[in-house]
């Protein structure tokens, strides 16, 4: 049909020259010439569309590389990390989260994922963060570590206070998402298969994500009790009955003192 339209293109010229554009014979020239235009253009744009793609994946598979190099490929013992990871003196391996009330844990735990999942975003640049999968589960333990300060409650004491540290872990996975480039949708990340290029089509285990928490991370520490000066000075040279105090109930091996003002 295209060649037959240019037959009657060339009649046309011929018979008017230039003006041939208005001779009805090159009507069906013009119109197909209008088609093979619009089809030029838009194999332009789908190679333009699949050169950005390309370019832009190449760049999420570095940016992929580079996240999995801060991830640990295997799990760790959180109690061994997290000292390690501190060598905070105060933790001794002895662990007092008994002290923690449940809903302290819940509370904690609600803080503790913010905080995870705004430092891992950190980690993670702005193009390739549709494509991960931010984690709602941590595992976790907590580590209340010691500290005393002195304070006066009618008579001289030290406060027993602990400062709430944290290490908790979760795994990190690459998901499947698109990408508009012109007019097409792609499918990314493409993941090299036998050494060819192959959109993703299931999560991918990338690694695990360690962190630590501190005080400043989960909001502060919980008081346990103060204790007079005098009591705690007797009791840790073996009295029983510490001077200047006097035994006001006992029972299942706890003593309550009472202090002079």
């Amino acid at each position: 049909e295209f060649v037959d339209s240019i037959l009657g293109a060339v009649d046309a010229y011929l018979a008017g020259g230039e003006s041939y554009i208005l001779d009805r014979r090159a009507k069906d020239y013009l119109t197909w010439i209008s088609v093979i235009n619009k089809r030029r253009k838009e194999e332009q744009g789908k190679i333009t569309a699949s050169l950005a793609a390309q370019k832009y994946n190449e760049h999420l598979n570095k940016e992929i590389s580079r996240l999995k190099s801060v991830l640990c490929p295997s799990k760790k013992d959180l109690n061994a990390w997290f000292e390690k990871e501190t060598r905070d003196k105060r933790y001794t391996g002895h662990n007092f989260d008994y002290i923690l009330s449940a809903d302290e844990k819940e509370i904690f735990d609600g803080t503790l994922v913010s905080v995870a999942n705004k430092k891992l975003e950190q980690l993670i640049s702005n193009e390739l963060r549709q494509f991960v999968d931010v984690p709602s589960q941590y595992w976790r333990v907590y580590f209340p570590l010691p500290s005393t300060s002195y304070s006066m409650e009618g008579t001289p004491c030290l406060d027993f206070c602990f400062d709430i540290f944290g290490a908790a872990y979760a795994e990190v996975w690459l998901k499947p998402g698109e990408k508009t480039f012109g007019n097409y949708v792609y499918n990314l990340p493409w993941r090299d298969e036998k050494g060819y290029p192959v959109p993703l089509k299931e999560p991918e285990f990338l690694g695990y994500y360690y962190l630590v928490f501190t005080p400043e991370d989960l909001g502060g520490y919980v008081f346990w009790q103060s204790i007079p000066l005098l009591i705690l000075r007797g009791l840790l040279s073996g009295e029983t009955k510490p001077s200047g105090t006097t035994i006001s109930a006992y029972s299942d091996g706890m003593i309550a003192y009472k202090t002079q003002k």
